[in-house]
């Protein structure tokens, strides 16, 4: 599996990636311009991540849009409905207008609350079937 971590915090990569490395080939974007960058060259390899774990507060574009320029970038590549990454969306911000527009507009499989704590966070990707194995 290939994750994708995208947040402007180099602190909060570098947690998650020690949480998310036996699970995955983890890169990291600090922005979403690298984000991007880092997807597009992915597909070119034919090698695209399974999910994005997309931060949504950050400098230069929120991760609402940058996800969605990911699902374009996505869809141009001709990649079916069943084949399209899995969705992360990690947020120190818990509203209802966040936490919509992850699921509708964004097409997130699951939102996950900051700070990050290992055991709730393999729980809910678990229960999501974003990671395999029972849920805690």
């Amino acid at each position: 599996m290939r994750f994708l971590l995208v947040d402007d915090d180099k602190k909060v990569l570098e947690v998650l990636g020690r949480m998310l490395a036996p699970y995955a080939e983890c890169d990291a974007a600090l922005s979403a311009k690298d984000a991007v960058i880092l997807f597009r060259d992915a597909l070119k390899k034919d090698a695209p991540y399974d999910v994005v774990f997309m931060d949504i507060m950050m400098p230069e574009a929120d991760g609402h849009r940058a996800v969605e320029e990911l699902r374009r970038i996505e869809a141009s590549g001709g990649a079916p409905p069943t084949e399209i990454f899995k969705l992360v969306m990690i947020s120190s911000v818990s509203d209802v207008r966040n936490v919509c527009e992850s699921f509708f507009r964004g097409q997130a499989d699951a939102y996950i609350v900051k700070p990050l704590e290992k055991a709730p966070l393999l729980a809910e990707l678990r229960k999501h079937k974003i990671l395999p194995g029972e849920t805690d």
